[in-house]
Formats: C-alpha cells, structure tokens, sequence
C-alpha cells in the first residue's frame, strides 16, 4: 500500500468509524484558547498525572475501572455503568486490535504532528475506555460508507464543572472551533431519556474525503464519575436519527455500592434519571399465581413495539402520561380494549400507547396454574416524566 493511499486509508477510518475520544472532545480539553466549563475562566489545560500515593489520581487508579463489558447475540452488556444495550442485529464487533488501531489513527489526526498536542491526546486517552465499536459492515469492508456506533466512558474526576451529559456536551461544543475546521453544529445540546437516564444530544456533520457529508451525534451522561458516550456516525439525517433511536433499548439496573472515592450511583449526577416507559399492573385476583415471569416477557414486547412507534413529539420531549386498560385471555389473546382510561391530552402519545398493545398481541397464554378467564391490566406509558408519575 502506498503512502497516499494509507493516509487516504486511515482519514476515511476516521471519518467513518468512532476512535476511542471523540475528535471533538479532543479539541474539547486541548486547545488552550478555550475556557473550562467551570466557573472559572481558567485556560484548559490537562492536569500532571500526580506522583504522590496519597493524590486523587493514585485513589482512583486503586478503584476498579469501566470494564469492556461483554456481547451476546446482538446485546452489549456493561457491568460497571450497570445497562444492556440491543445494537442492531447483523452488525459486527470491533476486536481488539481494531479498537487499538483506530484509537492510535484517532489520536494522530487530532494532533495534527504537532507534539503539544499529541501529548496532552495521550493523557487523555489514558483516562479513556472505549467500550464498544460496532459497525455495519466489518472494518475494512469494500462498501461506500459503514455506519457505526461506538460505545466511549471517559474518566471526568478532574472537571468537577462537569455532572451531567449536558454539561460534556457544551464543553466538546466549545472545542469545535479549534478541533476540525469543517466541523458544523446542526443541533444544539438537548436533553433526552434513554433507559430511565438523562442523556445530553449533540449532532455535528462534516465533509468526507470524497466531497459528501458524514452526520455525527453525540449523546452523553455521567455516570459513576464517567461521561458515558454513545458516538453515532451515519450517512444521512434519517438514518442517523434511526440510529440514534436504538438507544431506546437500554435498560439500566440499579448500581451497586461503590468504593469510597468514587460516586455513588445516587450521586447529584444522577438525581435527574427520569423514567420514559410502561408499568404494569395487575387489577384482577391472581389466585396466587406468581406472574413476575409472564408480565416481565410480555412487557418486553411492549416495550420494543412502543420504543419503535415513538411519536416525533416525544422523541423531542413532549411530555405526558397514558393510562391503557385491556384484558389478556387465557389463550393470550387481547379483549375488552386496549383502551384509554387516562389521556396524556395529546393524541399521538396515546395512540402511540395503543398501538403498542396491539402490535405485541397476541401474547403468551396464561400460566396454566391460573384457572380464571382473564387477566385485567393497567399499563401507563410515560413520556418524559418522573418514575413517580406512575401512581399519580
């Protein structure tokens, strides 16, 4: 392979594929033109990796990191940030040597040769993870253009400005000047709710190497004194936007106790987690039938029915919440509705709720200890509300 082609090589890995840091929130923490996202307009600068034991750096090296997490199927599971993630089915998983490779690409396109900047590429990749790499199509496949999404947990200990997505965001916005010249803003930081968590949104585009545009969003939280990023690359707006949608199926467990020095999960970071998704509840006797199993497989069909008729309205934060009652009969059949027994007051959210009963029946037959006709239920369908709207 020739000089020219590897360059040409290595800039379209870039342009198509997530390294390690987003080349944005490079620019982010290196250019010293940009103030801190502190209070203070103190230049950006990458604090010395302390040598004392006893140092803030030397605690948190003590306490185990982000792990790389594990796949099955088409589910990413993480265990330290505590959520399962469902990427789409067919997609392939960067390996190692893949991760590597692009971070190392990564860090020399955002320095540029120059050594200052290399350098501080360097530090900041130390406190970087990248999760996961998933792409389309393998890397290095002959196809016009591979979207992808990657997975990124960088370490934020040193930026207490920083204690939520949006707050990551706004700091990689103010480094887009100084990051990558061709670099445009096409959407604002705002607020979304994937799995019951506050992500910040950002969406960038720029020219690729052969003239047309590459779309990028940004969505980010902090987590356990992480910036969780979820990085998505695509060849047009649409299907961006239905990349970015995926995210949807996230669901967060609760976290575990952590190591003194490290957030806890309940952490002010964390306080404004808000719940976009059904509960359930039973209103006829069970005959101490134990349905935890059948309404948790159910309900996941529910779930994926709904996230995939997401209303456009919700999807840019309208905000509600729907009460459906229906029957599920022995056979598993719906009857007697689905209906609306609380309107949000807006229709597309409630025909949205509607729709998702329908679309998952009929579902699985009753268990078979349960010997009355039917089962009567009552889902409410959140919108960007509060867990606690549920039982209002």
């Amino acid at each position: 392979m020739t000089c020219s082609k590897k360059l040409r090589f290595c800039k379209l890995s870039v342009e198509f594929l997530a390294f390690a840091l987003p080349s944005v929130a490079f620019g982010a923490w290196a250019s010293p033109r940009q103030p801190l996202p502190a209070e203070s307009n103190e230049q950006a600068t990458v604090p010395p990796v302390q040598s004392n034991a006893n140092s803030e750096s030397a605690k948190k090296a003590e306490i185990p990191g982000p792990d790389s997490g594990s796949v099955t199927d088409n589910f990413y599971t993480n265990g330290f940030f505590g959520f399962t993630f469902e990427f789409p089915k067919g997609w392939s998983v960067q390996g190692e040597d893949t991760k590597k490779f692009l971070t190392e690409v990564g860090k020399a396109a955002v320095s540029g040769g120059d050594a200052g900047k290399k350098a501080v590429a360097d530090v900041i990749a130390q406190r970087t993870h990248r999760l996961i790499g998933i792409t389309e199509h393998p890397f290095g496949t002959p196809v016009a253009f591979n979207p992808g999404i990657s997975i990124t947990a960088a370490d934020i200990s040193f930026a207490p400005g920083i204690q939520t997505g949006k707050d990551f965001d706004l700091a990689m916005k103010l480094g887009l000047p100084g990051s990558r010249s061709d670099l445009k803003l096409i959407r604002e930081p705002e607020d979304h709710v994937f799995g019951g968590k506050v992500f910040s949104r950002m969406d960038v585009a720029h020219d690729s190497a052969r003239g047309d545009t590459i779309y990028e969003s940004y969505v980010s939280t902090v987590l356990r004194g992480y910036a969780l990023i979820f990085h998505v690359v695509a060849q047009n707006p649409d299907r961006l936007e239905t990349l970015v949608q995926t995210m949807n199926t996230l669901e967060f467990k609760p976290q575990p106790e952590t190591s003194p020095g490290t957030p806890a999960a309940n952490s002010p970071a964390d306080t404004s987690s808000i719940r976009i998704g059904p509960s359930v509840r039973i209103l006829t006797p069970t005959e101490g039938v134990d349905f935890n199993q059948y309404v948790t497989g159910f309900m996941a069909s529910v779930k994926r029915s709904w996230y995939a008729g997401m209303p456009e309205a919700a999807k840019k934060g309208q905000k509600g919440r729907v009460s459906v009652l229906f029957n599920i009969q022995k056979n598993g059949e719906v009857a007697d509705g689905p209906t609306i027994e609380s309107s949000s007051g807006q229709d597309p959210l409630d025909q949205a709720a509607i729709a998702a009963v329908r679309a998952s029946s009929p579902f699985e037959p009753l268990p078979v200890a349960f010997h009355g006709p039917h089962i009567r239920l009552r889902i409410i369908f959140l919108y960007n509300l509060p867990i606690d709207a549920a039982e209002q």
